[in-house]
């Protein structure tokens, strides 16, 4: 084979080698790699697919999670009750006073309700008429405002709005005019928690106030009715939106001007007056009147400034009550300033007061209580002279049960009092009364009559009396005449033994008037003739008077036996 022929063969075989090689490497190593580069492509994408599913069902079950808590609760004659409550709550709230509720039937059939299964609603639905009568849109934006931001799957379906036209013109200015129905849907989800309360009870309450109260709220519907939740999702446009416009734009009554709010009350005490204390008096209670915005919250201090009446320094005060306690003091006189300091609960306001204590004098003691005059039932009933120089008197009060018993003798004249406790017991000394040999004192605890006599002379018709204390009715004290303890002189004389002391010439009615040092008001002179009472005496003239006392300073008490020795 000639060389060309060689070349053109081998130049055959390589090319039949390399289209060999070629189909081996594509068939055994590029296709295989190209499967595997594919097959890595697709494995990729379903990891991304399932990832993709996955972050959705995480948020399915999210919205799950939410709609189970923003759904009524599983029993649905508890959330029937619980939701006409809560609407009746945002009416009140929103200041509507004129308005009803009423029940209304809803079709939940499969027609009207999607199906997870048969015979399993994805949801009931339950319904709710409300009528608002003479109300405003300020009020019913505000009613509004909280429905939406009660918390569960619910919207109104029917609304109706109608102003009350008023054909006279008169009520122009009237807002409250305005009459709405609506109708309201709520819905239970399948799967919705069987809880006891309308909305869900967050967590924090847990934190906040205990298990205690957490379980409380948990159970109790009426005390899960003031929990408003958050909202995992607004319902009302958190930005760019100002829901009070429908009210500044009413539709119905035209633009409304809103009434500035009055000008804020600053925080003052109400002026306190000065007060006046009693020495060693129980403690004197203040009242605190605080005034303005702040007011409710406030607290208050009152300080003694110094230490004159009271320790210097903070007082006792109520803070409930609204009272600052006056301690007792022991102090007689002087004054002290009180400091009133009042804070806000804020401490952003303070006010501040003083008021004046001062020592009152004691009070003049009570007049005393006086009964009725018994001067006439006071009689006297008997005197005798005797004929061994003495004489004898009784005195009867008809009133008390008392009688005075007189014995004159040459020593001086005695007077006892006695008393009979009963008609059938014996006459008994009366021991309480004790007074000065001479004295006769008719006087008594219960009545008006008090006198206070000497008796000057025993008489056989009556007595001859100096009255001691002329025109006096307070009650008499014990009168010790002038000549030392034995008493039983007359006039003034008659110490001891009643002998009459040696004494130069002097006036009988001076003498018996006493010592002028005494205070002791020139007496009257009376005779007292039996029979006659206590109001009947007969004053005596002077100088009758001054025959009597010479006759009594001779020879004694016993007038009739003295006069007839003349």
């Amino acid at each position: 084979m000639r060389s060309r022929e060689q070349l053109m063969a081998y130049l055959l075989l390589g090319v039949i080698v390399l289209t060999v090689l070629g189909a081996g490497g594509y068939f055994f190593i590029l296709r295989p790699l190209a499967d595997v580069e594919a097959a890595e492509v697709a494995l990729h994408e379903d990891i991304e697919k399932l990832e993709k599913d996955l972050v959705t069902q995480r948020a399915i079950r999210k919205q799950i999670e939410i709609a189970r808590i923003r759904s009524l609760p599983a029993d649905l004659t508890l959330a029937e009750h619980e939701y006409m409550i809560a609407l009746k709550r945002l009416a009140d709230n929103a200041g509507i006073t004129d308005y009803s509720t009423t029940k209304k039937s809803v079709d939940n059939s499969s027609r009207a309700v999607p199906q997870i299964a048969k015979g399993r609603p994805a949801y009931t639905k339950i319904a709710i008429d409300l009528n608002f009568k003479k109300t405003n849109m300020k009020a019913l934006t505000e009613f509004l405002r909280g429905y939406y931001n009660l918390g569960i799957y619910h919207q109104i379906t029917a609304l109706s709005i109608k102003k009350d036209e008023d054909p006279s013109g008169k009520n122009t200015a009237r807002r409250n005019n305005l009459n709405v129905s609506l109708t309201t849907e709520a819905i239970r989800i399948d799967g919705a928690e069987n809880r006891r309360t309308l909305v869900q009870i967050p967590a924090a309450f847990a934190a906040l106030g205990g298990g205690g109260l957490y379980r409380g709220l948990l159970l109790t519907p009426s005390a899960g009715r003031v929990v408003v939740p958050p909202l995992p999702t607004p319902t009302l446009a958190p930005v760019g939106r100002d829901y009070a416009l429908i009210v500044q734009k009413d539709p119905f009554n035209g633009p409304y001007k809103e009434t500035p709010p009055p000008p804020k009350k600053p925080l003052e005490i109400a002026r306190i007056d000065d007060k006046k204390v009693r020495t060693d008096d129980k403690p004197t209670t203040v009242r605190v009147v605080l005034r303005g915005d702040s007011a409710n919250g406030a607290t208050f201090t009152a300080i003694a400034n110094d230490g004159n009446l009271f320790p210097e320094g903070a007082l006792k005060v109520d803070t409930k009550e609204y009272t600052i306690e006056l301690p007792t003091t022991s102090a007689s006189s002087g004054s002290t300033t009180i400091t009133v300091i009042a804070t806000s609960a804020d401490g952003k306001e303070t006010a501040k007061t003083t008021f004046k204590v001062t020592v009152e004098e004691p009070p003049p003691p009570p007049e005393p209580k006086l009964g009725p005059d018994i001067s006439e039932v006071i009689i006297l009933i008997g005197s005798t002279p005797r004929s061994d120089g003495t004489a004898w008197a009784r005195i009867r009060d008809n009133y008390n049960r008392l009688r005075y018993e007189i014995e004159a003798t040459s020593r001086g004249v005695t007077v006892i009092r006695e008393e009979k406790l009963a008609g059938t017991l014996p006459w008994k000394k009366d021991l309480d009364y004790d007074y000065p040999a001479g004295l006769l004192v008719i006087a008594d605890k219960e009545t008006a009559t008090k006198r206070t006599f000497k008796v000057l002379a025993i008489t056989a018709d009556g007595l001859i009396l100096a009255d001691l204390r002329p025109g006096n009715t307070a009650e008499t004290a014990p009168v010790r005449p002038p000549g030392g303890k034995g008493g039983g002189g007359f006039g003034g004389f008659g110490g001891r033994g009643g002998v009459p002391p040696k004494q130069g010439k002097a006036d009988p009615l001076a003498a018996l008037g006493g010592n002028p040092l005494t205070a002791v008001p020139k007496p009257k002179y009376y005779r007292w003739d039996v029979g006659t009472s206590l109001a009947k005496l007969v004053e005596l003239p002077e100088p009758e008077a001054r025959k009597i006392l010479e006759a009594v300073k001779q020879n004694g008490p016993v007038y009739e036996l003295t006069a007839n020795s003349d």
